[in-house]
């Protein structure tokens, strides 16, 4: 009598992690106080100003990924043939496999926020038929730019194997085949990928003019002119291959030209639990306006 069993585990895990970019910016807006006043009659005063602001943030995030998994298990290709006066049996252990892929990365976070002050402007206290003139020019620009590329690509090839087995010429006993189960779990999970987020918080200063006490005949004059600005551009690409191959058998078993004995084949289950799951592409982009404290009377 000959008897043949065995059992293969085979556990195969991967995990990607590429490309985290974190960014965050706070710009500090300083306070502009223009003061014309207490100048003689007749006088000519101008102040003019120009402030300018801007904020430019580029991100730029690129993977390539290939992942190549082999997986080969085998309690088959048993042979018990040739055998006289005496049982023949192969049985063949169970075969179960587990492959897990997970790849994630190109994740960008952006956070920008802002301290205005107030400005002001003041004309006071000045001669007659004097001439006084305050222009400003206040602007900001906040550029936000962010790339995504991911090119992933996941190949596994699998093999179990519990059967072709053979029991041949044997005599004067009984001949059995009984061929272990095959079971396969695992998946590929592709993410996340490509996610970004981009906060905001912006506001130009606030504006307090006052033109007051100027003498008889003067011509006074406040121009203001403010400019706030926000582009955000998010470009995302994504280009994801899966491909899964396997192969199971528990057959192609053979028992032939036995004599005096029973002949019996059993082959065992074969299961496969597999998921692919993509979670790509993903952006968050929120602009809000700075509240600015009341300041105590």
């Amino acid at each position: 009598m000959i008897k043949s069993k065995a059992a293969i585990t085979q556990l195969l895990y991967l995990v990607s992690l590429l490309s985290l970019i974190t960014y965050t910016f706070t710009p500090t807006v300083r306070a502009t106080e223009l003061v014309i006043s207490d100048n003689g009659s007749e006088s000519v005063n101008e102040v003019q100003v120009q402030s300018q602001t801007q904020t430019t943030v580029t991100q730029t995030n690129n993977s390539e990924v290939t992942n190549d998994i082999n997986s080969s298990t085998n309690t088959g290709d048993n042979s018990a043939s040739e055998n006289t006066n005496g049982d023949v049996g192969i049985a063949t252990g169970d075969s179960t496999t587990q492959v897990n892929v997970e790849n994630s990365g190109n994740t960008s976070i952006v956070g920008i926020g802002c301290c205005p002050s107030e400005s002001s402007a003041q004309i006071s206290a000045n001669g007659s038929d004097s001439t006084n003139q305050i222009n400003t020019s206040i602007s900001s620009t906040t550029n936000i730019t962010t790339y995504q590329n991911a090119v992933i690509k996941n190949n596994i090839y699998g093999y179990a194997n519990t059967g072709n087995n053979t029991t041949s010429y044997n005599t004067g006993g009984d001949s059995t085949i009984t061929t272990g189960n095959i079971k396969v779990t695992g998946g590929i999970v592709n993410g996340p990928i490509n996610i970004s987020s981009v906060e905001v918080t912006t506001r130009l200063s606030n504006f307090a003019a006052k033109i007051a006490g100027n003498g008889f005949g003067s011509e006074n004059n406040i121009s203001a002119a403010y400019n706030n600005q926000t582009n955000i551009y998010t470009y995302y690409n994504a280009d994801i291959e899966n491909n899964v191959y396997w192969e199971h058998n528990t057959g192609e078993n053979s028992a032939n030209r036995n004599s005096e004995g029973d002949v019996n084949i059993t082959t065992g289950d074969i299961s496969l639990d597999f998921f692919i799951k993509n979670f790509v592409n993903l952006g968050k982009v929120k602009v809000t306006c700075c509240v600015l404290e009341e300041k105590e009377k």
